[in-house]
Order: C-alpha cells, then structure tokens, then sequence
C-alpha cells in the first residue's frame, strides 16, 4: 500500500495513510501555522532571519503579505591595487598646480 501525500491547508488537519503491511494504523498530520504579533512600533521578529538581512515586502491583497529575503551580488573591489599609478605621475601633478596657481578662494568684488 502506498502512502497518500498530505494536503497541505491552513487549519486543517490533514489524514495520511500507513505503508505498513497493516492498514488499520493511520496518523494524524497537523500543519504547523507560525503567528507573528507586530508590536507598536510596527516591528515583527522573524524566528530564522539573521540580524541586518534585508527582506522585499508585496502586498498581496486579501490581507495576505509576502516577504522575500533580498540577496545582495557580491561588489567587485572598485579599484585594483596599484591600478591608478598610472594616473599619478609627476608631469599630471605639475600640470594640475599649473591650473590650481590661476584659481582662488577670494571672491572679486
């Protein structure tokens, strides 16, 4: 005999049948339904979510709401090291003091 897969609804329990050579055994499944209370300042404490995860919030309408935890791609190191060497030079430094002695901080009047 084969085991009938659950059906999966809130608040109800759900009859399965035994696989064993003798049918009379059957078990009771109960799904397991987590509340979560929203305090006054409108915070909600998820058992499994880890401290600074970042969650995508959709309401779904019917009073349903449906939270997906957002994974952020690793960022690429933005400059290499050593890669602006090349735009360090002692030519570029005497041209930008060049174009600094012409600028000044005193407004004319």
């Amino acid at each position: 005999m084969e085991a009938a897969s659950p059906v999966a609804s809130f608040g109800r329990a759900t009859r399965r049948r035994a696989s064993g050579l003798d049918g009379t055994r059957r078990s009771w499944e109960f799904p397991t339904l987590h509340t979560l209370i929203v305090d006054y300042k409108k915070r909600v404490r998820l058992p499994d979510a880890k401290p600074n995860q970042v969650f995508a919030y959709e309401q779904q309408g019917d009073g349903r709401f449906l939270l997906t935890r957002v994974v952020k791609d690793e960022a690429a190191e933005a400059f290499p090291r050593s890669s602006l060497k090349k735009y360090l030079t002692r030519a570029k430094a005497k041209e930008e003091l060049a174009l600094l002695k012409g600028c000044s901080l005193e407004v004319p009047e």
